[in-house]
């Protein structure tokens, strides 16, 4: 029997969006940011984390290392 989730809710969003937003201004590096998703999110949740994530990488809210560049 297959079990269907739930879709995320808005405030789920809104949570995964202002912790992100938290560990850029704190000046977390986009390597360390995506292990935090990682370890952190259920799988889920992974997916939409990591869009936003890329999507603050592409507007210039977040730098990214030369060594980050491996793990993009």
């Amino acid at each position: 029997m297959l079990t269907q989730t739930k879709p995320m809710t808005d405030k789920a969003l809104i949570a995964i969006y202002k912790e992100i937003d938290r560990y850029i201004d704190t000046g977390k590096d986009y390597y360390h940011i995506r292990k935090v998703i990682k370890l952190e999110y259920p799988a889920k949740h992974q997916a939409a984390a990591k869009q936003y994530l890329e999507k603050c990488l592409y507007a210039g809210k977040l730098q990214m290392t030369i060594d980050d560049v491996k793990y993009f």
